[in-house]
């Protein structure tokens, strides 16, 4: 719901409580699976700038992850960010 509503604070820290263990990286897989082209771009961008801060860079790590198992390279390729 958090990323449906474009809210990055609150998918935030839905991330940092689901990306703990195998049980929150299923979690992210699921969540990365069900992203359309666009929904790719906008994570992209959360991720970047979650990245840039020490006390959030794991739970970008995590999402990042999560995205690059689920999509192909191809599509990441095409995404404009």
């Amino acid at each position: 719901l958090a990323f449906a509503l474009k809210h990055p604070g609150r998918l935030l820290q839905v991330v940092h409580r689901a990306g703990r263990g195998a049980a929150g990286m299923r979690t992210l897989s699921a969540l990365a699976a069900a992203m359309s082209p666009d929904d790719v771009r906008t994570a992209l961008e959360y991720c970047r700038e979650w990245n840039t801060n020490g006390k959030h860079c794991h739970a970008a790590q995590a999402m990042l992850s999560a995205m690059l198992l689920r999509h192909r390279p191809a599509l990441l390729a095409r995404v404009q960010v």
